[in-house]
């Protein structure tokens, strides 16, 4: 029975990579509390906003799992980890959006909703990068079950 790679791979620039995904994910989980906490609605939009649970909920959600998402790191591979940050990802670019669109945040808090589209590109295509899409819709290997291959590119194939 293989072993899959662990997340922190077994050389210093695994290490090292590594751990810059990890500390910007908590960057870009400060952005969005940040833009969360500063963000307010445009004129004539606080009563539909604040009629609005869902976002409401989803926003907090959001906010509550945030931290929990680098501990995991500890235990799913890089692959997994990668896909689940990247679904969290999409979730916060959706709830900016959304909220820009329809309660017109962004004329209160432009700052915010910029760094959190900026911090959400930069994930995307340098810490996650093109490969990661590749690796994810076009190979379906039966053996891999996400057994972290993605970044560790040192190990051995089976």
């Amino acid at each position: 029975m293989a072993v899959p790679p662990r997340f922190f791979g077994s050389t210093w620039q695994l290490h090292l990579w590594a751990t810059a995904v990890l500390l910007w994910d908590i960057v870009d989980y400060c952005l969005f509390a940040w833009w969360y906490l500063d963000a307010k609605p445009g004129r004539n939009e606080a009563a539909e906003f604040e009629e609005d649970f869902l976002v409401a909920k989803v926003c907090c959600g959001v906010l509550w799992v945030g931290p929990c998402l680098p501990i995991a790191a500890l235990v799913l591979s890089r692959k997994q980890y990668s896909f689940l940050q990247a679904m969290y990802d999409a979730l916060e670019l959706y709830l900016v959006y959304y909220t820009d669109q329809q309660y017109d945040f962004k004329a209160a808090s432009a700052i915010a909703t910029s760094a959190n589209y900026w911090s959400s590109i930069v994930d995307g295509v340098i810490f996650k990068g093109p490969s990661f899409f590749v690796h994810l819709v076009c190979e379906h290997e039966d053996d891999d079950e996400f057994g972290g291959r993605l970044l560790d590119e040192e190990s051995p194939p089976q």
